[in-house]
This record gives structure tokens, C-alpha cells and sequence, in this order.
């Protein structure tokens, strides 16, 4: 039986230039789906992380089994208290080797580009272009899925403005998961 969703969670934050008030961006990607939760942060704390974890996580997908994280001191001090009220297990990857948290970290590049992008190469803007770039991502398919972490969490694909006009919705849903060439065969009928 597969894991339940965000069973298991590969977190990072990563450092911003300040936009808004904020200074970093703290991620969370589910390991079956990939979806990605996030959250701008003015501080990194342990605080700030064990909120983040508690409102964006377990109020919003339920209980936790694992936590993937760097051995930062703020997830560690977040994670301490979390693995004691929740029994969540906190795996620590070593600094030596960032590729065993390469789900959150191979992602980091692409929104922090995506997120310049869209704000015209304004770096100082990416905080209001961060929602419209993790809501893509997460209604992007996925070579490695086949399919868009929405439709992986939610079994239906999403409805898309352009499908709106284009009428592109009226389509039944997929029995299963695509791969990358039928879904392009499937939108170009």
C-alpha cells in the first residue's frame, strides 16, 4: 500500500533578496506527489518553521510521519518539539551530501528564476509573484509523475483558464496517469 500523502516531507528555506518584508522562503514537497507547500518568512526561526509546519502541514494534510531537513538550527529546534507532540520522525541529512533532500533542493533554482521572472527581473518584487509561481508548479505535469502534483493529490486534473476558453475541459478526466506524450496527443485533439 503506498504512502498517504505528505506521510513524508522534504523541507528547506531558502534566502532571498528582501521583497516585502521577507527574507526567505520556507518549502515543504510531499515525496509522493511533489506538491509543494511554502511560505515567505521575514525570520528564520524555529519558531517561524514550527508554525509553518503546523498551519500549512499537519492542519492542512493531517499527520506526518517524516520530516527530510538540513541540520539548520532552526529546524532542528522547529522539529524537536513537533517529533515530541506529534511522534513526527526528523531525518537529518548531512551537509556533505544536499542530494539526499534533492526533492526540495533540485526546485529551489527553478522557483527562485520563475519568481524573478515573473516580476519582470524586479528581484525585489518576487514576493507578490511567489503565489502565481507555486500554483503553477503545482498544476505543471511532471515528467518523472506524468502528471501535475494537483492531479497526483487530488485525482482530478485542474481546470485552467485557457480550458475555460477553449473549452478544452469538456474532456473526460484520464483513467490513469499520463505520460508526457499522451497528455500532449490528449490536448491536441
Amino acid at each position: 500500500m503506498p504512502a498517504p500523502l505528505f506521510s513524508k516531507v522534504y523541507m528547506d528555506t531558502m534566502h532571498m533578496p528582501a521583497s516585502g518584508g521577507y527574507h526567505y522562503i520556507v518549502q515543504g514537497r510531499c515525496s509522493l506527489t511533489h506538491w509543494p507547500e511554502w511560505r515567505p518568512l521575514r525570520t528564520e526561526t524555529g519558531h517561524t518553521l514550527g508554525e509553518f509546519i503546523r498551519q500549512e502541514l499537519l492542519c492542512r494534510w493531517g499527520a506526518l510521519r517524516e520530516i527530510v531537513s538540513d541540520n539548520g538550527t532552526p529546524f532542528l529546534a522547529a522539529l524537536k518539539y513537533l517529533a515530541e507532540t506529534y511522534g513526527i520522525r526528523h531525518i537529518r541529512i548531512s551537509g556533505y551530501n544536499s542530494r539526499a533532500n534533492g526533492l526540495v533542493e533540485r526546485a529551489h533554482l527553478d522557483a527562485r528564476q520563475a519568481m524573478f521572472k515573473a516580476a519582470n527581473g524586479d528581484e525585489s518584487k518576487w514576493s507578490r509573484s511567489a503565489y502565481s509561481v507555486f500554483w503553477s508548479e503545482r498544476v505543471t505535469t511532471k515528467r518523472r509523475l506524468g502528471c501535475s502534483p494537483y492531479f497526483a493529490a487530488t485525482g482530478t486534473p485542474p481546470l485552467l483558464p485557457l480550458y475555460i476558453t477553449e473549452a478544452t475541459y469538456l474532456q473526460l478526466p484520464p483513467d490513469s496517469i499520463l505520460s508526457t506524450t499522451d497528455l500532449i496527443a490528449r490536448r491536441a485533439i
